[in-house]
C-alpha cells in the first residue's frame, strides 16, 4: 500500500484512510480502510486532527453503495471502545463512592472530607478526557437509575465542563465539582415514597420535595467547607427572572456557581430517564433553553453551554418527527436546536423546515432510541 499524509482541509469524500486515526489522548476516531465522506471528515475537525494518512495506491477502492449511506458507512461507535468501557466502570465506582460519602454525612454526621470526595469520585473519570469526549461519554452512558447519586455525578461533570468553557481556575473547578456532587444532598432527608414516587406528585408532596434545598443547606451549613457549596445546595432552583425557589431571587443576587449548577441540574434532569417518563430529547431541551435562556438563566453561561453542548451531538444519527432518520452534519449557530441533518443524499436544514424537528438520538450499539 502506498500512502500519503494529507491535512484535514485537503481531504475529499472517497479517499481511503490508510491506518487507524487517534486523538492525542488515544481515542480511536476513524479505523483503517474507512472511506471518507462529509460526516467523518467533519468528525476529524471536531477532534482537532490536522493530518490523516491516506491510501494513494494506483488501484483505489471503489466505495460501495452502502459505504456512503449516512447510516451504514463505517463510523466511530464510542460504546464499543475500550476507553468507553473503562469510563463506564469508573463511573459506576464513582456513584457508589458518592453514595457512601453522602450517607455517612447524613446518617452519621461525619465531617465532610472534600478532598476524599473529589478523589474517590473523579480520580479516574477526569483523568485524560477532553471536554467534548467527556460529554460524548455522558451522552452514551447506559444508566437508567434515577438515583440522586447518579444525577449528582452527572451534574458535577457537566458543571465542571461549563466551568472549563468559561475559563474558571483549576481551584474554582474543584469547588464547582463539589457543588455538583453535594447540591442534592437534601434529598436524602426526603421520604422515599415521595422521592421515588412513579407518578406525578400532589401539590403537598411537591412542597415537601422542594424542601430538599433548605434541608441540604441545614446538613451542610456547619460543615467546614467552602460557602459556595452551601449556596449551591440552598439556591440551585433559583432562576434569574425571580421565578425559582425558595427565595425567588433575581439574577444579581444569585452567585455564579449556583447559576452554573442550575443549568447543569436542569439539563441532566430533563435528558435522563425517570421512572415516570422517558428521557426528553436533548434538542427539545436545547430549544427550551433557547426560548427561556436570556430570562431565566445567566446569558453568558447559557449561551456558552448551548454552543458547546450542541457541538457534542455532531455526527449523531437522529430520528426526525416526520419518520425519517438522518445524521447531524452542521450546527446552525443562529438556531442551535435546529441543525442541518443529512438524510440519504439530501441535506435538511431544520431551521428552514417548519414542522420537522429532532425527536430522538440513536445509539448505534443497539439501534434503540435512547439518550
Amino acid at each position: 500500500m502506498e500512502k500519503k499524509t494529507f491535512f484535514y482541509f485537503e481531504l475529499e469524500p472517497g479517499m481511503v484512510v490508510a491506518e487507524d486515526v487517534y486523538t492525542p489522548s488515544g481515542q480511536l476516531v476513524l479505523g483503517a480502510r474507512t472511506i471518507l465522506n462529509e460526516v467523518n471528515i467533519n468528525r476529524l475537525a471536531n477532534y482537532s486532527i490536522m493530518e490523516v494518512p491516506i491510501d494513494i495506491s494506483p488501484a483505489p477502492i471503489e466505495p460501495k453503495a452502502q459505504d456512503v449511506s449516512p447510516l451504514s458507512n463505517p463510523t466511530f461507535n464510542i460504546v464499543e471502545t475500550e476507553r468507553f468501557k473503562k469510563f463506564s466502570n469508573t463511573y459506576q465506582s464513582a456513584t457508589t463512592n458518592l453514595e457512601s460519602h453522602l450517607n455517612n454525612i447524613v446518617e452519621m454526621n461525619d465531617a465532610i472530607d472534600t478532598d476524599a470526595i473529589l478523589k474517590d469520585t473523579f480520580s479516574s473519570i477526569n483523568e485524560d478526557y477532553n471536554s467534548f469526549e467527556l460529554f460524548d461519554m455522558i451522552h452514551h452512558i447506559s444508566y437508567f437509575d434515577n438515583s440522586s447519586f447518579v444525577h449528582s455525578v452527572n451534574v458535577a461533570l457537566i458543571a465542571s465542563l461549563i466551568g472549563g468553557w468559561i475559563q474558571l481556575s483549576k481551584e474554582d473547578l474543584k469547588i464547582l465539582s463539589l457543588c455538583g456532587l453535594l447540591h442534592d444532598i437534601g434529598k436524602l432527608a426526603i421520604p422515599p415514597e415521595i422521592l421515588k414516587k412513579p407518578s406525578r406528585l400532589t401539590d403537598e408532596e411537591f412542597e415537601i420535595m422542594k424542601s430538599h434545598a433548605s434541608k441540604g443547606y441545614e446538613i451542610l451549613k456547619d460543615q467546614p467547607i467552602d460557602n459556595r457549596i452551601k449556596q449551591a445546595a440552598l439556591l440551585h432552583h433559583e432562576k434569574c427572572d425571580g421565578s425559582g425557589y425558595p427565595f425567588k431571587l433575581s439574577s444579581q443576587k444569585i452567585p455564579l456557581f449556583v447559576k452554573i449548577i442550575t443549568i447543569a441540574d436542569i439539563y441532566d434532569a430533563m435528558t435522563a430517564r425517570r421512572v415516570y417518563r422517558a428521557p426528553v430529547c436533548p434538542f427539545k431541551v436545547i430549544q427550551q433553553f433557547q426560548d427561556e435562556g436570556l430570562h431565566k438563566y445567566d446569558p453568558l453561561i447559557i449561551l456558552t453551554f448551548l454552543e458547546n453542548v450542541v457541538q457534542t451531538y455532531m455526527n449523531n444519527d437522529v430520528f426526525l418527527s416526520d419518520g425519517r432518520i438522518g445524521r447531524i452534519v452542521m450546527i446552525n449557530k443562529l438556531n442551535l436546536a435546529r441543525p442541518v441533518v443529512k438524510v440519504g443524499n439530501d441535506f435538511v436544514d431544520l431551521s428552514q423546515t417548519p414542522g420537522v424537528e429532532i425527536v430522538d438520538i440513536i445509539t448505534h450499539s443497539n439501534n434503540n432510541k435512547t439518550i
